[in-house]
């Protein structure tokens, strides 16, 4: 039976409970001498209602009485926290068509927010919105804003969620009716620490994705002549990436180009529609030297003893004429003993200085060797328009020459 001095309390008006002392009604013992025999007659016959009450509904009571500071059941007379609910037991099929959770937060006599708790299988906790025997309705969280955090109680984003995630159907970004896994509508940045300029994304037989280095272009045929036992490049040069498919900065400032301690390439007077055809690109020596590699495959950079063993097959100082192209066309008057028989078809690509300026077109070509000389300079070859030398030249590595390769 409840406590006839609990139950009193509960059920005085708030103003009395905040002014009368303590009331041991069992007894009618009053200790306020305003209060007439009467007003005690009074709440004894209340306390008699309140137990005929008790023992038609003892449960109601006994929620009422335990919710001032205590812990309250339904459908448990353990309850382990503040309010324990658990029902009968049932679950549904499938959360969504038509709730029997156990407790419900009601709009209406059959639509409200669903909670559950499955005792089988996953034993999953639940939560939907919907309207027995339909579609249910959708669930928002945070609809004024705010961020959600998944396994974390501390969410940085609209979304945060620690650890994995296991999506079945489609996901889009930027679209609300994807039609592949994923689906994105709007740029793509993948990060990853290995990513680049010009890579591309591509994957190992196992679906693991990574940036790689572009692979190489396709062999490129390259006329080539037979001199003294060695395979010549007939033309100069012309590649804008190093062999492994990585660009090779063009450089047009004449500032920046003076600085420069790594390869890069320009035009003659940065006009590639006027000279890139004919003459090819003006190179630095960093990237002649530069370990990925400027001449394509199954070719190479001359070394100083290269060029020194073709000069020396072709006459020595006078290697000149029977290297450069023959007439006017390129080279300027007098193109002095200029015959070819070589068939290198020397032309005078001119050359860049070391503090970006542009010099000779038409007057002089310059070729560099793998050789460097010291810190600062490196060998180099030269033919000039108006003798038939084959000049040996050590000169600045920031010039720029053209780039003859030699056949592996």
């Amino acid at each position: 039976m409840p406590d006839a001095r609990l139950l009193t309390v509960f059920f005085l008006p708030p103003f009395f409970l905040s002014a009368l002392p303590p009331i041991y009604l069992p007894d009618c013992v009053i200790d306020t001498p305003s209060f007439p025999p009467q007003f005690c007659n009074m709440i004894l016959s209340k306390i008699i209602a309140i137990k005929r009450l008790a023992l038609v509904l003892p449960l109601m009571l006994m929620v009422v009485i335990q919710i001032i500071g205590q812990k309250v059941g339904i459908g448990t007379t353990a309850p382990v926290t503040t309010l324990n609910l658990i029902g009968a037991g049932t679950h549904p099929t499938i959360p969504g068509i038509t709730s029997t959770g156990v407790f419900r937060i009601g709009v209406a006599a059959n639509e409200g927010i669903d909670f559950g708790k499955m005792v089988d299988s996953t034993f999953a906790g639940w939560v939907q919105s919907g309207y027995n025997g339909f579609v249910p309705d959708p669930l928002s969280l945070q609809p004024k804003g705010g961020n959600v955090g998944i396994g974390t109680v501390n969410p940085v984003n609209r979304l945060s969620v620690t650890g994995n995630a296991n999506i079945t159907g489609n996901v889009g970004i930027g679209i609300i009716t994807p039609s592949t896994r994923l689906h994105v509508n709007g740029s793509l940045r993948v990060v990853d620490g290995t990513q680049g300029v010009g890579k591309i994304l591509t994957s190992d037989a196992s679906g693991l994705a990574s940036w790689q280095p572009p692979p190489p272009p396709p062999p490129t045929y390259y006329p080539a002549v037979s001199i003294c036992c060695q395979s010549w490049m007939t033309k100069n040069l012309d590649v804008t990436t190093y062999r492994n498919g990585d660009p090779i900065p063009k450089v047009t400032n004449a500032g920046a180009w003076a600085a420069l301690t790594t390869g890069a390439y320009c035009y003659y007077n940065n006009d590639s529609t006027t000279y890139a055809a004919t003459y090819g690109k003006l190179y630095n020596w960093y990237a002649v030297n530069d370990t990925r590699g400027l001449a394509p495959e199954g070719w190479h950079i001359p070394t100083d003893f290269e060029w020194t063993t073709l000069g020396s097959c072709l006459g020595g100082l006078g290697a000149g004429g029977p290297m450069k192209e023959i007439g006017t066309t390129h080279w300027n008057s007098p193109n002095s003993a200029a015959t070819n028989l070589s068939g290198f078809t020397g032309l005078p690509g001119g050359y860049r200085y070391i503090d970006g300026p542009f010099y000779n077109i038409g007057y002089t070509g310059g070729w560099w060797s793998s050789t460097d000389n010291n810190a600062d300079n490196a060998w180099s070859q030269l033919l000039s328009h108006n003798n038939d030398y084959l000049s040996r030249t050590n000169i600045g590595k920031r010039v720029g020459y053209s780039v003859r390769c030699l056949k592996d």
